[in-house]
């Protein structure tokens, strides 16, 4: 009786809720039906109530699976008229947020340091290798810390360029030009405290994530010239390949391109 009653409200339970609802009812009834009651032991008498059980929850998800999948189609018609909103929807949200958006759908650089893709046949955005929905408000809730971190309060375009240029007098050899990737490790590398080279564990450790370098050396070139203090000027090159290069902002062309090659040179 009392599991009779509780197969009854269980349908109610599901017949009164939205088709996911109802089918994700469903289907934890058999799941409970089956936790209760081990169905590969013991003999006929013990199985067969909880298989009766099942076959009847069973009954009852075959009628909820037509609305199920009419609920699919509304959900999708809705979804698709999200997508055909979403990149006005992001471009108004960045700019109440003050943010820069650069590039053409479905790929966007969103402050001059983070790549945001749109997936549209899955309805899922990919920020800065991160999967997550497509949707404006999602979007935006996971970019703001990570642009909140691409440039500190105090950041100075002047040190910043120093600290490149001796990262660069550190590592070059021969040849004037430096690939940048490895220029950024050098940098990454002489951006640590003393202390940690005398214990090098994580919570000393200074972070320059690509995405944060990428930032500050768009927000220097959006000075003008790169002059360190000693008055060398900063000069970039393309990569031969750009799997070798990383894609920065030019503000003398107004749009991102590989960089590949970094020199300080007198002037």
């Amino acid at each position: 009786m009392e599991e009779a009653t509780r197969n009854r409200k269980d349908r109610q339970k599901a017949g009164d809720a939205e088709p996911t609802n109802a089918v994700v009812a469903l289907a934890t009834r058999i799941a409970r039906i089956a936790k209760e009651v081990d169905l590969s032991t013991g003999d006929a008498i013990e199985r067969i109530g909880p298989l009766h059980q099942i076959a009847t929850v069973l009954n009852d998800l075959r009628e909820a699976i037509p609305g199920f999948h009419a609920y699919i189609g509304e959900v999708e018609r809705d979804a698709n008229a999200s997508m055909l909103r979403l990149e006005a929807d992001l471009v108004d949200r960045c700019s109440k947020h003050g943010w820069h958006v650069e590039g053409h759908w479905p790929s966007f650089w969103i402050n001059r340091g983070v790549l945001l893709e749109i997936d549209e046949r899955n309805c899922s955005a990919t920020i800065s290798g991160s999967k997550v929905a497509a949707s404006a408000a999602t979007i935006v809730r996971t970019l703001e810390p990570l642009i909140e971190g691409l440039i500190p309060p105090r950041f100075s375009p002047a040190e910043f360029a120093t600290g490149l240029a001796e990262a660069y007098d550190a590592i070059r050899s021969a040849s004037s030009h430096v690939p940048i990737l490895e220029l950024y490790r050098a940098f990454v590398i002489r951006s640590q405290k003393p202390r940690f080279w005398r214990n090098a564990v994580g919570k000393d450790f200074v972070g320059l994530s690509l995405d944060q370098f990428r930032a500050r050396l768009s927000t220097c070139l959006e000075q003008g010239r790169v002059l360190t203090s000693d008055g060398r000027e900063l000069r970039l090159s393309p990569p031969i390949n750009p799997k070798d290069g990383l894609f920065v902002y030019q503000p003398g062309e107004r749009r991102f391109a590989f960089v590949g090659h970094m020199e300080f040179v007198g002037v």
